[in-house]
Order: C-alpha cells, then structure tokens, then sequence
C-alpha cells in the first residue's frame, strides 16, 4: 500500500517537473547542442571506418533502392553517410523546383514534383534566399528560436514567390516507375513528412 502510494506520488511530480526541465533546456538551447554534438561525432565515426567490403558481400549484385524526397544538391549531398557508398544506391530523386531539377543531370529516375498523402495540386512556398527550406508551409518566425535561428538571418526565410506544383503519393509514384520495393527513405521537406509518409501505401 506504502510502496503504491510512493509510486503515484512519483509519478505526480514528474508530471510537474519533466516540463519545467524541457522548458529550461530549449531555453539555454542545451537540446539542440546535445544534438549537434551527437550529429558531428556520427559524421567524424562515418570516415573512420570502411564497410565498402562487407556491404558489397551482402548485397552481391543488387542494389539499395533509394527515395531521396527533397534532393536539392542531388543525392546524400548533406553528407549523412560517406560519398564512397553512394555506388551501392538506386536513387530515386524527388525535387518540386524546376531549377533544380535541371541541375540534376545523368541521372536514371528525376521527378520534378511534390510529394504529398495524395494526388493534388500545392502551393509552394519558395525561399529565394535559402531555396533548401523551401516548404509546403510558410515559415513560423515564432518557432525561429527551436532551430537556433538568429534575427539578423530572419531575411534568409522569407518568402520571395508562391507557386503551384502537381504533388502525388509515394505509393503512386514508384507504382508508374515499377519499382517494387523501397530499402532506403529520406524525406528533407521542411514539415512536410508525415503528409508524406501517410502515402506510403504499399511500400509502408
């Protein structure tokens, strides 16, 4: 009975505390150090060592089957794995800005759309000043400070143009492309991600 009591009032005072501690933490921005921290430690371990060997074994002839949803710079341009085993990947790039599609050349599959839960048409919100934040949604400059994004930037996340874009669902996508399977998912749209994932479909 003791040991029940303790335990309710346990829980009781970590409902109480737990969001003060949050609140303090995105005060001081100690979240988004531990993150930047972990970030360049998962870089730095990504050059020290080489699984080119191992992969080659286990994949024999095939290759990953890749969605790089947002491929402005083309695909792992930010780096989120080493360049040495971008040759092991199918990709497959979804980039909505005609300009950047352009930029994409040599490459076997390229779609200049947006993807959405469904077919239908979008309004884009272009960032002429920062074209990789570009999103489905206006930036919120109440949220600014979450991201670390200091006043003086502010200028690099407005809005310069509007445009009106065809989006599509993943399933849809790669059923026209006849790709079967899907190994590999990045998705870099800026809010847009759980729209994008509610198209999973078949490929969930």
């Amino acid at each position: 009975m003791f040991k029940t009591r303790i335990l309710k009032l346990s829980r009781s005072l970590l409902k109480l505390i737990l969001p003060t501690i949050f609140k303090i933490l995105i005060k001081l921005k100690l979240n988004r150090r531990v993150v930047n921290f972990l970030n360049d430690k998962s870089y730095k371990s990504n050059n020290l060592y080489n699984f080119t060997k191992n992969i080659k074994g286990m994949l024999v002839n095939e290759k990953i089957i890749s969605l790089d949803v947002g491929a402005q710079g083309g695909f792992n341009s930010d780096n989120f794995f080493s360049d040495k085993y971008n040759t092991f990947f199918e990709d497959i790039l979804v980039e909505p800005i005609k300009s950047e599609v352009k930029k994409l050349k040599n490459k076997k599959y390229v779609i200049n759309k947006g993807l959405w839960s469904k077919k239908e048409r979008k309004k884009l919100y272009i960032l002429g000043n920062r074209l990789g934040s570009s999103s489905m949604y206006e930036p919120d400059k109440s949220n600014f400070d979450l991201h670390n994004i200091k006043e003086k930037n502010y200028k690099n996340f407005e809005v310069t143009k509007t445009v009106e874009i065809e989006c599509d669902s993943i399933n849809n996508l790669l059923s026209n492309l006849k790709i079967n399977n899907l190994d590999y998912l990045k998705i870099d749209t800026q809010g847009a991600g759980f729209e994008i994932l509610n198209g999973l479909g078949n490929y969930r």
